[in-house]
């Protein structure tokens, strides 16, 4: 694709197809679970967007901010930037967040953390905008906080974002993550557009993301982005929260398995802390039409790999970013029950 293609693309306009850049988005979250000396290697491995494979001919990925990650490795954020060959320019600048704690095997530990760590019984209003009903979940903004305050050679995204956006003609900016990286993909977006000093479009693109805020936060959301990117398999647990515990319970039906004991019982506390308080998901999205998969023989290995952004990349046609040497990958990545 031509650079003009691309960027008509990254934006959605003239009808062109999300899937090729849908592929990018998803390959970059890939790396995002790597360890951070593997980052800045594996992206030469992201073909460009549309292609199967990189060739340096066309264009190129490089790590251009980051990786940078707080104390605990609870959360991690690089930017990465494709540069048409051509003309040497970045095309698409991609800021891309990881999710917590990615060595936790099983995504019910994963919705634990979410519960626990983002404190989704208590919401909030938006920092930038307090007037507004919109209201996100407390530890949501405790965890903007902590995206916010990452440095990388003494520059954090407010600082990097549009410094770089001005000086390369005004990249088409992507925010994007996977799972927790998507939730937080929902709060970075809007945070980003609301220091002013981005006139560069901006696309939110999310995997298996969860919800972050009420139905008036979903409306503010559709408004300010009116081109974004939300992908879920119909099959995975992590989307369904928080907006649909019940159908947690029954999603694996179909593949005769029942959720054990402590799952159904943190369901029913989770669904008494919840009471009163409402989550809603964008309403952008592409479901991705899941189907059991014979690695899961019980409900928490079908829950892994449905997860997985293996399953997700699958429907989508494009390549799995494998680490450096091919070992290194914590199993949320390619989840392998066992």
């Amino acid at each position: 694709m031509t650079p003009q293609e691309i960027r008509q693309g990254a934006t959605g306009q003239a009808g062109t197809s999300a899937t090729p850049f849908a592929i990018s988005y998803l390959q970059l979250c890939q790396i995002s679970y790597f360890s951070t000396d593997q980052i800045a290697a594996a992206i030469s491995s992201v073909p460009p967007p549309g292609e199967s494979a990189p060739d340096s001919s066309i264009g190129s990925w490089s790590v251009v901010w980051g990786p940078a990650k707080d104390w605990d490795d609870s959360n991690l954020a690089y930017a990465a930037a494709y540069t048409d060959a051509a003309s040497n320019l970045p095309v698409l600048l991609v800021v891309c967040l990881r999710g917590t704690d990615v060595h936790v095997d099983d995504p019910w530990g994963i919705l634990k953390q979410l519960f626990e760590d983002l404190r989704v019984p208590d919401q909030v209003a938006l920092p930038w905008s307090s007037s507004s009903p919109a209201r996100i979940a407390k530890g949501t903004l405790s965890a903007l906080d902590v995206i916010q305050k990452l440095s990388s050679n003494g520059h954090t995204l407010s600082d990097f974002v549009p410094s770089y956006l001005n000086d390369n003609q005004q990249p088409v900016l992507i925010v994007t993550g996977h799972s927790l990286g998507g939730a937080l993909t929902t709060v970075v977006a809007p945070w980003l557009q609301s220091l002013g000093t981005i006139t560069a479009s901006i696309v939110p693109a999310t995997f298996a993301a969860p919800t972050v805020g009420n139905a008036d936060f979903a409306t503010v959301y559709g408004t300010d982005f009116s081109y974004s990117l939300r992908y879920w398999n119909d099959y995975d647990i992590v989307p369904n929260a928080w907006w649909n515990l019940p159908g947690i319970a029954t999603i694996y039906q179909p593949c005769n398995l029942t959720p054990p004991g402590f799952v159904t019982d943190g369901l029913t506390h989770f669904e008494n802390k919840l009471k009163g308080i409402s989550y809603v998901q964008p309403a952008a999205n592409t479901q991705l039409s899941g189907s059991c998969s014979c690695l899961g023989k019980i409900w928490i290995d079908q829950a892994g790999v449905q997860h997985s952004t293996h399953t997700y990349m699958a429907p989508l046609g494009g390549v799995n970013i494998e680490p450096p040497g091919g070992v290194g990958a914590p199993s949320i990545v390619d989840y392998k029950p066992g």
